[in-house]
């Protein structure tokens, strides 16, 4: 039997789909270009510093509208 493809077209289509849905969500709730990552950094794991600035970004912001963790900080 043939073997299946631990990562199939479709599979890498809709993973990269959802990246781009994720940083649009993001650009929408207030991070900056600046502070995102390009869907290729995550998806090739090529530079995962962007992809954890981004979501750094991400939660200093949910932090200060408040929505956030009572008391809590990012960083």
């Amino acid at each position: 039997p043939a073997k299946v493809p631990d990562d199939p077209p479709s599979m890498v289509f809709k993973q990269m789909e959802l990246g781009g849905q994720f940083l649009k969500a993001a650009e929408d709730y207030g991070v900056t270009k600046t502070d995102m990552f390009q869907t290729v950094d995550l998806f090739e794991g090529k530079d995962m510093a962007a992809v954890q600035r981004t979501l750094m970004a991400l939660g200093i912001l949910a932090v200060t509208k408040n929505y956030g963790h009572a008391g809590g900080h990012a960083g």
